[in-house]
């Protein structure tokens, strides 16, 4: 499993642009994905929850048959389920 999760976070820090000094967030997202994680929380629009890093995380995961988790920000996640809406 840890040669897996080095492999995906290895291949998410070149497909998403990520930096090295930044490769603990490949790594996290690495994790949600294998084991299939519904949802990521995070507050790091910079590399995870920015809009163009999940369109191409959902692009990459789809064509080599991944399951791409939900990346949300904590406002994100608790507007999904405002019911006083």
């Amino acid at each position: 499993m840890k040669e897996e999760l080095e492999i995906i976070s290895g291949k998410y820090l070149e497909e998403l642009k990520i930096s090295e000094k930044s490769a603990v967030d490949a790594l996290h997202l690495a994790y949600a994905v294998v084991y299939e994680i519904d949802y990521l929380l995070t507050w790091n629009c910079k590399h995870l929850a920015h809009g163009d890093v999940r369109r191409k995380l959902k692009s990459y995961n789809d064509a080599v048959g991944l399951k791409t988790p939900e990346i949300v920000t904590p406002y994100e996640l608790m507007g999904r389920f405002d019911t006083n809406e």
